[in-house]
């Protein structure tokens, strides 16, 4: 295996708080996808159906969701060694604004359906992309697990407690508009000049 460290770094933390276009945008995916959408899913299913049947619903969609990352880990791999993991980045992260933006029209099961998808691809691709950018792999993704773990922990406190003041449309379609900006914004970043 080919090492993981070129050289000595300056410390555990060093670079882990750094902001890199693949961390602002992984940032706002676990935000909006993983963080908004697990905390505000069961409330968003009440809207349509009694209480109760709105948590069940919201249970299976969660459990479904850890279903799909497991499944899809299995062929989301060998997908992205054969296709790359730049080549997957923009399209899922775009599907990702696309489900966001179906949850905001008020289809509730078909956009968390595609936000689940689609997210599910970007679990393999976004640590090979950290990896990818700098010599010492581990503090890469030690920056890269910090910020989608920050973005999941603020949208979950996002979705509890301020999604209820600006209101669930006016939330998810700028999430989906922050996701597909963030994802423009790595992709020209990584053009070449």
């Amino acid at each position: 295996m080919p090492p993981l460290r070129a050289a000595p770094s300056a410390g555990p933390a060093a670079h882990r708080w750094t902001l890199t276009p693949l961390n602002a945008l992984f940032f706002v995916l676990s935000f909006g996808a993983d963080g908004v959408l697990g905390a505000t899913i069961s409330v968003l299913l009440a809207e349509f159906m009694p209480v109760a049947s709105a948590v069940t619903g919201a249970a299976l969609l969660l459990a479904f969701q850890r279903l799909v990352i497991i499944v899809l880990a299995l062929i989301s791999g060998p997908v992205t060694d054969r296709l790359g993991a730049h080549r997957l980045l923009l399209p899922c992260s775009l599907v990702v604004a696309a489900g966001l933006a179906t949850i905001a029209s008020g289809h509730i099961f078909a956009g968390t359906i595609i936000v689940i998808f689609s997210r599910a691809l970007l679990a393999t691709a976004g640590p090979v992309l950290a990896a990818e950018t700098s010599t010492d792999r581990i503090a890469a993704l030690a920056s890269f697990a910090t910020w989608s773990d920050v973005g999941l922990a603020a949208g979950a406190f996002f979705g509890i407690v301020g999604v209820v003041e600006v209101g669930y449309t006016a939330s998810y379609a700028l999430l989906a508009i922050m996701s597909a900006a963030a994802a423009l914004w790595y992709q020209q970043s990584t053009k070449p000049a």
